[in-house]
């Protein structure tokens, strides 16, 4: 299992703020695109853990892919509901009142049928009338564009929005508090798919800053990262502790 509690960096890349860190195990949040920094051979993500740490291991996820529910319902409920609440409120009322609103109705649902056959389910037609609210099941299914399509503005969609993305294969540098030269730590195998955690075993290794550097990606390559371990002080004062006992 993985050691350590989860770091918290004080910079990812280009990023400061702890909403834009692409890191692991966040639902919805944000990844690193290896496209839109320059691709393979160039892009490298550099992180910065603001103090020496002791590393125990190194995690990375792909992007969290677009996902929709499946079926998709349009437009029947509020027509559904108004319906439903005039049937409800005609019932106390005198014989006279109540024809009439019977009469209204029937003119009402005419109307109504027309503008029912235009709600849908999942682009087919659903008759609220005759079968009352759709009541699943439903499914999370992938969103995935394709590649002519664009959205409403003309723009095409990104990368992200048309593949699902992850990196089979890194490579790690790292240096530490002070240093001016990156080591090379070695290669690592990524990710066989976007949504799994792969984690590495760093054998605590000292380190403030790594870099990582992607060699194979699937979809253009998207990252998520996870670094464990320990503030190498903390860890440091800790062993003293105990050694005094």
């Amino acid at each position: 299992g993985v050691r350590g509690s989860l770091l918290t960096p004080v910079r990812v890349g280009g990023s400061r703020s702890l909403r834009a860190f692409p890191t692991v195990r966040r639902p919805g949040g944000a990844a690193w695109d290896v496209a839109q920094h320059g691709g393979v051979g160039r892009a490298l993500l550099e992180i910065d853990l603001g103090a020496d740490c002791l590393v125990s291991h190194l995690s990375t996820q792909g992007r969290e892919p677009p996902t929709r529910t499946f079926p998709q319902v349009q437009r029947e409920r509020r027509r559904c509901k108004a319906d439903l609440l005039g049937r409800a409120h005609s019932a106390g009322l005198g014989r006279r009142a109540q024809r009439s609103a019977a009469a209204a109705r029937r003119r009402l649902d005419e109307e109504e049928e027309e503008v029912a056959e235009l709600c849908s389910v999942e682009g087919r037609r659903w008759n609220l009338f005759k079968h009352g609210h759709y009541p699943g099941p439903f499914w999370m299914v992938l969103n995935l564009k394709g590649d002519q399509e664009r959205c409403r503005t003309g723009r095409p969609f990104l990368p992200a929005e048309r593949f699902v993305q992850w990196v089979s294969r890194f490579e790690v540098h790292f240096r530490c508090d002070g240093g001016r030269r990156w080591l090379v730590l070695g290669s690592f195998k990524g990710n066989a798919d976007a949504t799994s955690e792969v984690a590495h075993s760093l054998r605590g290794l000292r380190a403030r800053y790594l870099r990582i550097v992607p060699l194979d990606v699937v979809g253009e390559g998207a990252l998520r990262v996870g670094v464990y371990g320990q503030v190498a002080a903390a860890a440091a004062v800790c062993g003293a502790a105990s050694g005094a006992k």
